[in-house]
């Protein structure tokens, strides 16, 4: 009669793989959206627009990153810019400097560039002209975290086969 071979397998063994794809999906679910935006804007036509004002606006850490619920909110200064544009003998006014998420911390070095009166060019996009940016596509930084995401990811997946 063969030999069964025994098997050690405990719940345990799968706590530390679970968390790791778990990170990886959260970071791939939080930052491709933003990015693959980001990344699409640098397609988008451009036109010609003018600032009307810059300024620091307080803005709380939570509106760009989702705090834990009952955990201490920060607070910091924020740039916004707002400038008008024309697209096709139609006026708009914006006051994105970029896409929101992992692009928009590098980005907000840029604001002293910006002086009331300056002209600038202005991304817009072509389905909606109401929605523009004047600092199209994403960095490095949010390439960068989509592929930590994905290794996290993939570790998990190999370090759980192993535990099987």
């Amino acid at each position: 009669m063969p030999h069964a071979i025994p098997v050690d397998i405990h719940l345990s063994n799968f706590a530390f793989p679970l968390y790791l794809i778990g990170v990886g999906i959260a970071a791939l679910i939080g930052f491709l959206p933003s990015t693959m935006r980001a990344h699409e804007s640098l397609r988008w036509p451009r036109t010609i627009g003018r600032v009307r004002s810059n300024q620091d606006e307080l803005a709380t850490v939570g509106e760009l990153i989702p705090a834990a619920p009952g955990a201490m909110v920060e607070e910091e200064q924020m740039p916004v810019v707002d400038y008008d544009y024309t697209v096709n003998g139609k006026s708009f006014r914006g006051c994105t400097l970029y896409e929101p998420g992992p692009a928009s911390l590098l980005r907000l070095i840029h604001e002293d560039e910006l002086r009331p009166g300056q002209t600038i060019p202005v991304s817009y996009d072509p389905r909606e002209h109401s929605i523009s940016v004047l600092y199209p596509g994403a960095s490095p930084f949010a390439y960068l975290i989509l592929g930590a995401g994905i290794a996290t990811f993939v570790a998990g997946l190999i370090v759980l086969v192993h535990a099987l």
